[in-house]
């Protein structure tokens, strides 16, 4: 009887097969790979071809003069002062109608579709900006603008957001 009484026990079966064999290949295959690449390395680097390594020498030869330096001759024989005008003389040539804002004053310069707009002091210019709409380019915009008398417009072709309208009164 077996153990907790259930009968007898049933015989031992045969030898189980080892399958040990393809891991005792892999491995024998690994060590002689392993020991004739240490092998190769050790040789190539302890052979002896007759040639001896050459260190480079690195020279230089002394100065026959010492250097020189002339000044130029157009250096100004003053600097500027911060009292001096860092603006140009004379009128703008640049378009300045991308940064005015409502309450500026400005004039307008040139001939259609070349206009340029100046900012300018409220006593001598003729408009004043009573509105700027950004990202459009719809001068019909300005029909909502109490007391505009000129819209100015910009459209930029390729980003709408740098498109404006400027709705102007003349003074």
């Amino acid at each position: 009887m077996g153990p907790g009484g259930w009968g007898p026990l049933p015989p031992p079966g045969p030898p189980g097969k080892s399958n040990s064999g393809p891991i005792v290949v892999v491995a024998i295959v690994a060590a002689l790979v392993l020991l004739g690449g240490g092998g190769a390395i050790i040789w190539a680097l302890s052979s002896d071809d007759g040639k001896k390594p050459v260190n480079p020498v690195a020279a230089s030869t002394q100065p026959t003069a010492a250097p020189s330096y002339t000044p130029p001759n157009d250096v100004p024989s003053t600097l500027p002062t911060p009292s001096d005008s860092a603006t140009p003389s004379g009128s703008p040539t640049v378009d300045e109608s991308m940064f005015v804002q409502a309450g500026d004053c400005v004039r307008i310069a040139g001939k259609a579709p070349d206009l340029k707009m100046f900012k300018t002091d409220c006593d001598s210019a003729p408009y004043k900006v009573l509105k700027r709409f950004s990202g459009t380019s719809d001068k019909n915009k300005c029909r909502s603008v109490s007391g505009y008398t000129t819209a100015f417009w910009a459209k930029s072709k390729k980003y709408t957001f740098l498109s404006y309208v400027l709705c102007l009164k003349r003074q």
